[in-house]
């Protein structure tokens, strides 16, 4: 690809949180597990994987047409959140990097979280891991109306952080939490936690680990010579 140009320094950083701060996909995975299991229906590995980077209401929309199924997604959606929370009050697992990088840049920008997940969660994972005082904002999903890939949730930190989109970036794991970022006009870093890099295209930094904090600082103060990194 070629060079994308920096014309200004980031003036705020907005964190996604699952799959970059939280390695909680594999209790979301369990969560629908037992869910399912409760409920007598047979689903793969594969169906539940797909369902990284979407809303629960997506993936259990994509289960039922598979089924013919006439179910009320809402209250299965209920049902797998109870069923997490509980999982996550007795596990938390962050990405390596990830609460340091979190607190190095909360000293030189102001922060959000801007997530798919339930504010509960949220509340949970910052408070177990003493890190909500770096966030002036959270936006999580019942903030929002329009989901990933929409650019809801990214221009409503944005907004509430007080910095126009164009001056924020984006911390993302996941080709739909980028192309709601793209959508909202921010600059994005992308971490291969869960998608490989060549999933990752709509990032213009892709790092493979959150460790490499000084690659991210490059990129957030326009020192990296405007360029993508891969």
């Amino acid at each position: 690809m070629g060079p994308k140009t920096t014309e200004s320094k980031v003036r705020a950083v907005i964190f996604d949180f699952d799959g970059v701060i939280c390695d909680t996909e594999p209790l979301h995975i369990k969560s629908w597990q037992i869910l399912f299991a409760l409920k007598g229906i047979d689903v793969t590995e594969s169906e539940l994987l797909a369902g990284i980077g979407v809303t629960d209401l997506n993936l259990l929309d994509g289960i039922f047409a598979r089924r013919g199924m006439q179910e009320s997604p809402a209250e299965w959606q209920l049902e797998k959140r109870s069923i997490y929370l509980d999982l996550l009050q007795g596990s938390v697992r962050t990405f390596p990097g990830a609460l340091e990088l979190v607190r190095a840049l909360s000293r030189n920008w102001p922060m959000a979280i801007a997530s798919s997940a339930w504010r509960a969660a949220i509340d949970i994972v910052t408070r177990r891991l003493d890190i909500g005082e770096h966030f002036r904002v959270i936006v999580g999903k019942e903030d929002v109306t329009a989901h990933k890939p929409a650019p809801e949730v990214f221009l409503t930190a944005a907004s509430r952080l007080g910095v126009h989109p164009p001056d924020c970036a984006v911390i993302e794991d996941s080709p739909t939490g980028l192309q709601a970022a793209k959508a909202a006009g921010m600059r994005r870093v992308a971490v291969t936690n869960s998608f490989p890099a060549a999933e990752l295209e709509d990032a213009h930094l892709i790092v493979h680990s959150l460790e490499e904090t000084e690659r991210i600082r490059a990129f957030l103060t326009g020192n990296d010579g405007g360029r993508e990194t891969l």
